[in-house]
């Protein structure tokens, strides 16, 4: 009719499409090589047949191998909040449909071929295209860090660490959120993410109406266009990561760099509970001890990597993060404090390394991760108890108020944990701490019997702060 325009709507396979199925099947494959590599795949784990689809029944019964297993409304909430962030767009959606998908390419292309204006004699065609999420990455293990956040929210429901009532908090998410565009592109799969993405002609079509044609006349059609909502459909797809930084749970840094979005925060190794010998300079206050590790290694004035942190709110805000000269001990150190190695970010999931694809026989997993320092510190206080020479110091009546910081436990620690000189070297310890407290065993060996007054050995009263110090410090490096 008069004043309209023919146009005609073809629906084809896109280029891409054949590109992301052959990848689909290699991410397929190569993702059931994971397991040895991850601490936990968490709910990727539910994909029993690996058909990169987890149904609700193969999410309940990897459910039921959880410790959390009998709680059925904090599976079923997690199932929800995973489901939700799928997506539901020009008339497709995936939510809902009891199912989870585990790998998926929505984009959008539309255009006018610029040969339907006037006088334009069939010149040009420029398609405008938009990603609209791409959770095809080039390997598994991009995907599963992709789903950091993802992973380690239901990794936790499943362990029992969290309930309902957290995973309620993802409803209330509102307000603004702490990630920009760029950072909701990358975490929200916004785009490409694999190597199957040919754009035909300019990803963005042109930058406005004037782009010029053959003859430099301008375009008729728009060259800008946004899907409805876009803003909160990015939102929900991150609304789990969210949650992870508004309860304390993760920094917004080391969010996006589980996710591959930025650079992998640094590793803060405790050494041992109190300060260090020589401080140098105060960094400022961080939320987590790996933040204060970037900051240390950042720093040109920290002569070392050793810094002391304390996860005490009240202590740090008035102290911050200290980086120090070396990593030895301060003697008689305030135990708020743990002293930390920063050690240079590593990640072993980059894309092409750390890889095993499913005709190559896996390597054995590797060795279990070193003790960490709080079941330290806490077997050292049962250790040290245990001992029966144990002091409180003469730090107040409680005859046990003192044990679990005073010289034992530290004595202890040190010699227990790896990365210092102190380690393993109890003779080193005896020589170089515990005799400098002002009180040597010459003339107080029954100090050493110490057992606050309530049998063999002395009565409370006859030992000085300063030897029952000593005589901890003894005790902790053998016990």
């Amino acid at each position: 009719p008069a004043g309209t325009r023919r146009a005609s709507l073809v629906a084809r396979l896109s280029a891409e499409a054949l590109g992301k199925m052959t990848q689909c099947d290699a991410i397929k494959a190569e993702i059931k090589t994971l397991g040895p590599y991850l601490g936990d795949l968490g709910h990727l784990a539910a994909d029993s047949n690996s058909d990169l689809t987890i149904t609700k029944t193969e999410f309940d019964a990897w459910w039921r191998t959880c410790d959390a297993g009998a709680d059925t409304g904090a599976r079923d909430k997690l199932f929800t909040l995973l489901d939700e962030r799928e997506p539901d767009v020009l008339g497709r959606s995936l939510k809902g449909d009891e199912a989870l998908s585990i790998g998926y390419f929505f984009h959008l292309n539309w255009g006018w071929r610029d040969f339907l204006a006037d006088d334009a004699g069939g010149r040009w065609a420029y398609p405008w295209r938009q990603i609209i999420v791409d959770e095809i990455p080039p390997s598994a293990v991009d995907y599963v860090k992709l789903l950091s956040a993802e992973r380690l929210v239901s990794t936790m429901a499943c362990d029992g660490e969290l309930g309902v009532r957290f995973l309620d908090k993802a409803d209330a998410v509102g307000g603004e959120g702490p990630f920009d565009a760029e950072e909701l592109a990358c975490l929200g799969a916004a785009e490409s993410l694999g190597p199957y993405y040919f754009p035909i002609g300019p990803p963005s079509g042109r930058s406005s109406n004037e782009y010029p044609s053959c003859d430099l006349e301008p375009m008729w059609y728009p060259a800008e266009f946004s899907l409805p909502a876009t803003d909160a459909r990015m939102r929900g797809r991150v609304r789990l990561a969210e949650v992870l930084i508004d309860d304390g749970r993760q920094t917004k840094d080391e969010v996006l760099g589980n996710a591959g979005c930025a650079p992998p925060m640094p590793t803060a190794r405790a050494l041992f509970p109190g300060e260090c010998q020589a401080r140098v300079m105060n960094m400022g206050v961080f939320e987590k001890a790996s933040e204060c590790a970037a900051a240390v290694l950042e720093s040109t004035k920290c002569p070392s990597n050793a810094f002391q942190y304390s996860p005490n709110a009240a202590t740090n805000r008035l102290y911050g993060c200290v980086c120090c000269e070396n990593s030895q001990p301060r003697i008689a150190g305030n135990f708020a404090w743990t002293v930390y190695i920063a050690e240079e970010p590593r990640d072993p999931f980059a894309p092409g390394e750390g890889i095993t694809y499913p005709n190559t026989p896996p390597p054995p997993p590797p060795p279990p991760p070193p003790e960490s320092l709080l079941s330290i510190i806490d077997q050292c206080r049962v250790d040290c108890a245990a001992a029966g020479t144990c002091c409180n110091g003469q730090m107040g009546g409680d005859t046990t108020s003192g044990c679990q910081w005073l010289s034992c436990v530290q004595a202890c620690a040190v010699v227990r944990t790896p990365g210092t000189e102190f380690y393993q070297n109890p003779a080193l310890i005896s020589s170089q701490l515990c005799g400098k407290r002002g009180c040597f065993l010459g003339g107080h060996a029954q100090c050493g019997q110490c057992d606050h007054g309530g049998g063999p050995g002395v009565t409370v009263g006859t030992c000085s702060g300063n030897c029952n110090d000593e005589s901890d410090c003894l005790v902790g490096i053998y016990v």
